[in-house]
C-alpha cells in the first residue's frame, strides 16, 4: 500500500468507505476492523480520526467517495494541500477494500457488489478487482507452502 497525500476530509471519506465494505455483509467483525486500522493507517498516513465517529456516524456511499476524490483534486496544485492523483487514490482504495473484505475469509457477494459499486464510481474496472483477488489468492497460496 502506498501512503497517499490526502486532505483530512478525503482521508475520512476513504476510511468511512472502507468501513462500509466491512459492514457490507452485516456488522463489521474483529478481523475486518483490525485490517481497517492497519490498512487505513498505511493508506491515510498520519491523518487523525475519531474511532467512535468513524464506527457510529460514518456513512460513505460510492458516489460520495467519488465526489470527495474529485473535489480534493480540483483545488489545483497551488491552491491548497497537495493530494495524490485521483486514479492512484482509486486504485489504492480498491486494493485496501479487497484486503479488508478478505480479512475474515474469501470475498462474499455483498462485499463484491459494494466494492464493484465503489470501483465503478471511481472509474476502476471490475476486471481489476478480479485480478487483484486472484493475485491475493496466489500470494496466500504461496504463503501457505
Amino acid at each position: 500500500m502506498q501512503n497517499l497525500l490526502l486532505t483530512e476530509e478525503l482521508a475520512h471519506a476513504l476510511l468511512g468507505a472502507l468501513l462500509a465494505v466491512c459492514r457490507a455483509d452485516g456488522d463489521a467483525n474483529v478481523e475486518e476492523l483490525k485490517a481497517l486500522r492497519t490498512v487505513g493507517h498505511a493508506l491515510a498516513g498520519g491523518v487523525r480520526y475519531d474511532n467512535e465517529w468513524l464506527l457510529f456516524f460514518s456513512h460513505v456511499t460510492p458516489r460520495s467517495l467519488a465526489e470527495a476524490v474529485r473535489d480534493a483534486g480540483a483545488a489545483g496544485p497551488f491552491r491548497g494541500q497537495a493530494v495524490s492523483a485521483s486514479h492512484l487514490i482509486a486504485q489504492e482504495f480498491v486494493t485496501a477494500a479487497v484486503l479488508i473484505a478478505r480479512a475474515d475469509g474469501a470475498l462474499n457477494q455483498e462485499e463484491i457488489r459494494l466494492i464493484c459499486s465503489f470501483a465503478r464510481e471511481l472509474h476502476i474496472s471490475a476486471s481489476y478487482i478480479a485480478h487483484l483477488d486472484n493475485t491475493l489468492d496466489e500470494w496466500d497460496g504461496g504463503a501457505a507452502d
